[in-house]
């Protein structure tokens, strides 16, 4: 627990973390910093969007330690217990993150929380995109049948949403956990799901 005026800080940075990095495009960028200024720290908020923003994009441009202390200097600035899906989404985050830089299990166990929120959330795409990072965790872990179950999981959502192009690479890592697995017909529905996927949207590589 902590008292009721680090309690609302807190809140206050998770409502208004976003705003820095459109403020060039409000009509009057100046007025707007004073305006947030009255509801939180600025320097809090600078923190917080700067490592948040930082981490995203080194993660994506495979500089994935320097990501990891980027986000992981967000992620002590947030009380972990809020019900929010900033904390959700930076969750995620962390365990990609976690994932590049080979800490599998802190990875697991991360985006196994992010998880558990966006479900309460009820996220599809950050359930989607996050399942996808978990089954990527377990097969580094060796973890097969739990990747597998996880691809399904992605697969069955990836439909629904019209994603062919994550249904087909997700089948197609199915069907090499499944034949690693010895379950083989699961194997032979997923690679034929994989090309006939594949075969719709493109994907030549996975196609041929």
């Amino acid at each position: 627990g902590c008292d009721l005026a680090t309690r609302e800080e807190i809140a206050r940075l998770v409502r208004f973390h976003g705003r820095p990095a459109f403020l060039l495009e409000k009509p009057n960028p100046a007025h707007e910093v004073v305006s947030l200024s009255w509801w939180v720290t600025n320097r809090l908020l600078y923190l917080f969007a700067l490592a948040d923003t930082r981490g995203r994009t080194t993660a994506d441009m495979g500089r994935p330690e320097e990501a990891f202390r980027s986000l992981d200097s967000a992620y002590t600035l947030l009380d972990l217990s809020v019900h929010h899906d900033l904390v959700a989404r930076l969750l995620a985050s962390r365990g990609y993150a976690l994932l590049k830089t080979g800490n599998f299990d802190s990875a697991a166990m991360t985006c196994d929380d992010a998880l558990r929120r966006f479900e309460l959330l009820g996220d599809t795409l950050s359930i989607l995109s996050t399942s996808s990072t978990r089954a990527a965790v377990a097969t580094s872990q060796n973890d097969l049948a739990v990747a597998v179950a996880l691809q399904n999981k992605v697969i069955g959502i990836a439909t629904e949403l019209g994603f062919p192009h994550l249904v087909a690479a997700n089948a197609f890592n199915k069907a090499n956990g499944a034949k690693s697995l010895k379950r083989f017909t699961d194997a032979l529905e997923g690679y034929e799901l994989a090309q006939r996927t594949a075969e719709q949207c493109g994907m030549l590589d996975l196609a041929m």
